[in-house]
């Protein structure tokens, strides 16, 4: 897929998950959510024997070496959306420094989030920075 068609993909993904219900305000968290919820291919999330957590990501390694150029894709929508002047970060931290509207996101996986009745990036994004990489270290 063409670099730039990528990077527009991830911004709308970004840009659902920076804003309510997610409020997700760190860069790692955001990262990695991300990257989850464009690989994913398979929302098993109505088994509660399983975490939220465990089931994003789920077979992380996988992915990451399945899409290595994906997180530099990811971190390239991000610098764009800074020298745009829509975000700063500063350690590791994300500011929204202009409103950035909702798009019509394409994403399957975060159209069916938001027609579930309990949204698992909602529980997901509630985790604070520190346990979220924990759990992504676990699964890597």
């Amino acid at each position: 897929m063409n670099n730039l068609l990528l990077q527009g993909e991830y911004i709308d993904i970004i840009i659902e998950l920076v804003n309510d219900p997610y409020n997700i305000n760190s860069v790692v968290k955001l990262v990695f959510i991300a990257f989850c919820i464009r690989n994913e291919t398979r929302p098993s999330y109505g088994n509660r024997k399983t975490d939220f957590v465990d089931v994003l990501l789920d077979n992380l390694i996988i992915k990451l070496l399945s899409h290595p150029n994906e997180l530099k894709c990811i971190f390239e929508a991000l610098n764009k959306l800074k020298k745009c002047g829509w975000i700063s970060t500063e350690n590791g931290k994300i500011c929204i420094l202009k409103e950035l509207h909702h798009s019509k996101c394409d994403n399957k996986f975060l159209i069916w989030c938001k027609g579930s009745k309990l949204n698992p990036l909602i529980e997901v994004s509630k985790l604070d920075d520190r346990a979220f990489l924990e759990e992504v270290l676990r699964h890597v």
